[in-house]
């Protein structure tokens, strides 16, 4: 809004007498246009100016004059500026921000503006305005961003989508999603083309954001940034080949298997308490901690001297 601020300071230096000094006159000014669009724009009701004069300075030789037209022609469009603004609130983007792209949009239509074709400059205005608030729209709201030009054919599809959907009573296909595109414009869509432009139209979510499973329940996401590291993967298996080969090597058939009921390792899914494990081989449930016991002292000095530990030891180096 700083754009804003300056244009109305200036305007208003030559009666600082009403503020006592500029200390008071930037406070007021601050106070006022953080307001709503309403109160700025009642505050500025009393400023009237006459948009005509000042466009047919623009195109003066005398330098002052000029910038004279440029400031008051932004503060005489500060309303429409602020009704253009209203429309896009809400999508993402701060009011504020808007109301600052559609000053922009405001002196960019000021220095393009020919008064030889007797053009209203309001109504030039108007779309430069909402131009460059569109854009800002389109850029800012998006934690991704994509070119405009993908965005607005994405928010054309999105209309075409709803109204086939509703004509058709059912999800429409990338081809009559393309047919009725190719009626309304002069590109040529395929389904192949849709299909490319839906694969843009992703939602970015943030892992902090809280969600709910079927029972209400509160759900954290977990770490997933190793999800898809093929060089994880790859350390995971042969960590497993590991494992296995120091029980193979090492252990009974039934010893390996009693750790692998213990701990949960392959093929079984869950551990086992030593209950379970003695009632399958018929033993107390003190006997399987001292097998289990045994066997872990077994693997204990196999991994110190063996490839377990080297690749440890190489995994911690890196």
């Amino acid at each position: 809004m700083h754009i804003l601020k300056n244009i109305l300071k200036l305007n208003m230096k030559e009666n600082l007498d009403k503020f006592g000094d500029q200390k008071n006159l930037d406070e007021e000014i601050d106070e006022n246009i953080s307001q709503p669009s309403k109160n700025l724009v009642s505050y500025l009701k009393d400023y009237h100016f006459n948009s005509d004069d000042y466009v047919k300075s623009l195109g003066s030789d005398d330098l002052e004059m000029r910038q004279k037209a440029v400031k008051y022609l932004i503060i005489s469009h500060l309303r429409m500026i602020y009704s253009v603004a209203a429309i896009y609130s809400g999508r993402g983007v701060y009011f504020a921000d808007l109301v600052q792209e559609g000053a922009l949009g405001l002196i960019t239509a000021i220095n393009k503006f020919d008064s030889n074709f007797n053009n209203k400059f309001s109504t030039y205005a108007v779309w430069w305005i909402r131009q460059a608030i569109q854009r800002a729209t389109v850029i800012q709201s998006r934690m991704i961003r994509l070119p405009v030009h993908i965005v607005e054919t994405l928010s054309k599809l999105h209309k075409v989508k709803r109204l086939l959907l509703e004509q058709l009573g059912r999800e429409p296909n990338n081809d009559e999603i393309a047919a009725s595109m190719n009626g309304n414009s002069t590109k040529d869509y395929t389904a192949q083309k849709i299909d490319q432009f839906r694969k843009f139209d992703v939602l970015v979510f943030s892992l902090d954001r809280l969600i709910f499973n079927n029972n209400y329940r509160k759900v954290d996401f977990e770490n997933c940034s190793s999800l898809n590291r093929p060089d994880l993967r790859l350390e995971r298996k042969m960590l497993f080949e590991c494992i296995n080969e120091m029980l193979d090597q090492t252990l009974s058939k039934k010893e390996e298997q009693i750790i692998r009921m213990r701990f949960g390792l392959f093929p079984f899914e869950q551990s086992m308490t030593l209950e379970e494990i003695g009632e399958i081989f018929h033993i107390t449930r003190e006997r399987v901690r001292q097998v289990e016991r045994n066997i872990l002292q077994k693997l204990k000095i196999f991994s110190k001297s063996h490839h377990l530990k080297l690749f440890l030891t190489e995994r911690l180096l890196n």
